[in-house]
C-alpha cells in the first residue's frame, strides 16, 4: 500500500487509508509518519 500512494499528499493518504481500512475491516495503516 505504501509504494503505491507514494509521493501522494498525507491528507489523502489517511482519508484512502481510512476508507480501505472501513471496507475491509482490517488493519492496512501502516507506519505512516505522522
Amino acid at each position: 500500500v505504501g509504494m503505491l500512494l507514494d509521493g501522494a499528499p498525507h491528507g489523502a493518504v489517511y482519508s484512502y487509508l481510512e476508507r480501505m481500512s472501513n471496507e475491509l475491516d482490517d488493519d492496512v495503516s501502516f507506519n505512516a509518519p505522522q
